[in-house]
């Protein structure tokens, strides 16, 4: 059974998804599990209310910014428009940088902190709504960021969610965004810097200076959100669409941003 097929459900998520990303990337879900109670020992206690989050999306426009090498452009493209709407802002982790750059401070972040750290630590300080990822390889950066965070909060596992830590579904931080999303109840979702394709944009990881050629695990977590993507299409009623003005074969292309909002 191909795995976009299966029940929108946790069980889906547990028993097929999540071991099926573990065995692609070879992931300890020991550590997954490590991490989770480590989160739930230091940081979960300060954690936010999800009435909180689901105030902020529910039956909203929402843009979710990745970090593909359309970025940059992407996001001029959006100031063109901004004055005639007034979507939530969601970054995908590294995003958060390019967005406060030009001026644009997001809604809502959907990261595990690999993204600049000071960008992030910046728009907690100026409001914005966090989804941290909690997961085996990012203890150290979860442990370093927290104490600066002023911010409202959710911390998210891809493992079985012990509360108040979630699991709404998603691997990489874009369709983890999608995915919360669609559990908040967005209205319609649009996406930019979704390129999803063979070149890595420079905003992923703060050690790049451009846009860089994937890596082979890499281009396997690329493979797997566009999956998830399908997933989450073929599931749900919600509305999304990869306005990225780089896009070629990826989910669900349209060309004009302008015509798809107006």
């Amino acid at each position: 059974m191909q795995l976009k097929s299966l029940p929108f459900t946790m069980d889906s998520w547990l028993s097929s998804w999540y071991p099926y990303i573990c065995e692609k990337l070879s992931i300890s879900s020991e550590d997954d599990k490590y991490a989770l109670d480590h989160a739930l020992d230091h940081w979960s206690k300060s954690s936010s209310d999800e009435a909180l989050f689901s105030r902020l999306i529910e039956g909203k426009l929402a843009i979710v910014f990745g970090c593909g090498p359309s970025l940059s452009y992407d996001i001029k493209s959006f100031l063109s428009l901004k004055k005639s709407i007034d979507p939530l802002i969601v970054a995908s982790d590294g995003a958060t940088q390019a967005l406060l750059e030009n001026n644009l401070v997001p809604d809502l972040i959907v990261t595990d902190l690999d993204g600049d750290p000071e960008s992030l630590v910046t728009a907690s300080k100026q409001g914005s709504y966090f989804l941290i990822h909690v997961h085996g390889d990012n203890l150290d950066k979860l442990d370093l960021l927290m104490p600066k965070m002023n911010t409202h909060y959710l911390l998210t596992t891809q493992i079985h969610p012990t509360p108040p830590i979630v699991n709404y579904f998603g691997f990489t931080d874009g369709d983890r965004a999608i995915f919360a999303l669609n559990h908040f109840f967005a209205d319609k979702i649009i996406l930019l810097g979704f390129d999803l394709g063979d070149i890595v944009g420079v905003y992923s990881k703060p050690a790049f200076s451009q846009n860089t050629l994937a890596s082979p695990s890499k281009k396997i977590k690329m493979a797997i959100a566009q999956d998830l993507l399908g997933w989450i299409q073929e599931n749900t009623d919600i509305s999304i669409y990869n306005a990225t003005s780089g896009v070629k074969d990826a989910f669900a292309p349209i060309k004009n941003l302008k015509d798809l909002l107006f």
